[in-house]
């Protein structure tokens, strides 16, 4: 298994606000594996956690590392599977890995789908707060393919909302969609919560984005996923926003 880091930019001064961790699977032909094909039959056994743990070790060893070479503190995305998300001692684990490297809680962002968020509201709702209440902040990734219901976002403590990329596939052709995500966005900021769209891959979309509301871009537009070596050249050569 190895990482790839993509970054997350601001739409409005173009700083760098995060990377989010990918894993991927080196085969034995040396082919590198997209998550689509091994991640759902991982999530059928007791892999899925083994691979949550290596993302959490690995993600948080390199932050130390690059930390180590002067390079500025950012936010690290995770994704969590139901089967971790839902474990009783989650949040304990996490800060366990945090201070065996040494970062903040502040460090960290958790995605979370929203299918994920809403399989059981209460408990989610619970698990939540307490990453929250320890300064690990929280994503809903995938807005749009599951639920989609904007009511979650009353409820359930996210600070960042994450646009399915289909939004910003569609959105130049359709006037219904460039609404949709200008309401979500609108609606996120009474909440305290920014905007975040994914698959951002042309400029004309990131401005169109800009302009309904949006706050954060991710895609090719930026980068592609990156090895190590070539996030840290990006860390080192791109405006990183100061973590708080």
């Amino acid at each position: 298994l190895e990482l790839r880091y993509q970054p997350k930019v601001s739409l409005t001064t173009g700083e760098m606000i995060g990377l989010e961790a990918l894993i991927r699977w080196r085969s034995a032909s040396g082919e590198l594996v997209s998550p689509g094909v091994f991640i759902p039959i991982a999530e059928r056994s007791p892999l899925i956690t083994r691979i949550t743990h290596f993302v959490m070790d690995e993600a948080c060893r390199q932050m130390q590392l690059w930390r180590t070479m002067g390079l500025p503190e950012t936010v690290i995305s995770i994704n969590f599977s139901s089967t971790d998300f839902y474990q009783e001692d989650v949040c304990a684990q996490i800060l366990n890995t945090l201070k065996k490297y040494k970062l903040k809680p502040q460090n960290l962002e958790i995605e979370l789908t929203e299918s994920l968020a809403c399989k059981d509201i209460d408990v989610a709702t619970l698990r939540m707060q307490e990453l929250r209440d320890a300064g690990i902040q929280l994503a809903m990734d995938d807005f749009g393919t599951g639920y989609s219901s904007l009511s979650y976002l009353q409820s359930l403590p996210f600070t960042v909302l994450k646009l399915d990329r289909s939004f910003v596939v569609t959105m130049h052709e359709k006037t219904v969609v460039q609404e949709i995500i200008r309401s979500a966005a609108r609606i996120a900021k009474a909440k305290h919560i920014r905007t975040l769209a994914e698959g951002v891959e042309t400029q004309e979309q990131a401005d169109m984005l800009s302009e309904v509301g949006c706050d954060y871009a991710q895609g090719y537009l930026y980068g592609h996923p990156m090895t190590a070596k070539e996030a840290e050249h990006f860390i080192r050569t791109h405006t990183i926003r100061k973590i708080v």
